[in-house]
């Protein structure tokens, strides 16, 4: 008897790390993403999120000066509408792209058990990270700084200091995850040079004056949370972790201050 001919087309093979980098603003079979927004404007942000503290001396004035009572209500009011500026900012790049945030953030939760399962990820992620940097101060130089005036020493400051925290895993998930990390894969066509990239500027957008320590395991996180969004396809493991743990870490700093 006659073969009877295959009639279903032929499945073509996808181009291999393009469904596997970060949450994708737009699903692709090319070889690479595109550009999520115009370089001018990720240089904008580079220039941003890089800028020597003094650059942002007027904000620094404040949270050492107001509300010598210790609430810091000001400054983290400040500090709120300071980020996000910056990430209304970063929101235009991709809205001229037509490119919505729902789209950079990737996969969403659709039970229950989505959400359970990204935040049983995102715990463990935390846990690491906070492993790691016990690890780098216990064998890399942690040098010696005047404490941080944003961290809450008691109680109500630290109910202020929650939404900064949250913010901040939420924002800061979106520009390095979500925006810069498809940037530079797009730019190097490397998914590891990328993830190196991102959580280079993740650290370094945290002070130039931290310490070694410091600077070793803020680049950790930014290594595990680009690596989460890369196998999970969705920022929001990272952002579950990265807003508990800053919360984690504002709660142990009252904790120890009293």
């Amino acid at each position: 008897m006659d073969a009877i001919p295959n009639t279903q087309p032929e499945q073509q093979p996808k181009a291999i790390g393009v469904q596997n980098i970060g949450p994708p603003a737009v699903e692709e079979a090319v070889r690479r993403p595109k550009l999520l927004a115009p370089l001018w404007h990720t240089a904008i942000i580079l220039i941003i999120l890089l800028a020597p503290s003094s650059f942002w001396r007027p904000l620094g004035r404040l949270s050492s000066t107001v509300d010598r009572g210790g609430l810091r209500i000001p400054a983290y009011v400040w500090l709120l509408a300071f980020q996000w500026s910056i990430f209304l900012i970063l929101l235009a790049g991709p809205m001229l792209r037509k490119i919505r945030i729902r789209d950079m953030i990737g996969d969403r939760w659709h039970s229950w058990q989505d959400f359970y399962r990204d935040m049983k990820l995102a715990i463990n992620v935390m846990v690491f990270n906070i492993l790691v940097a016990v690890l780098a101060a216990l064998v890399l130089p942690t040098g010696h700084y005047a404490p941080d005036p944003m961290i809450p020493r008691k109680m109500a400051p630290l109910l202020g200091f929650i939404p900064i925290a949250c913010t901040a895993g939420f924002t800061e998930e979106i520009m390095c995850r979500g925006y810069l990390q498809r940037q530079f894969y797009a730019l190097t066509g490397r998914p590891a040079v990328a993830l190196v990239l991102q959580a280079a500027v993740f650290s370094l957008a945290h002070g130039y004056d931290q310490s070694i320590a410091g600077f070793a395991a803020r680049f950790s996180a930014g290594l595990t949370f680009g690596a989460i969004a890369i196998s999970r396809r969705s920022l929001l493991p990272g952002i579950l972790g990265h807003a508990c743990q800053d919360c984690l870490a504002g709660a142990l700093a009252m904790m120890f201050a009293m």
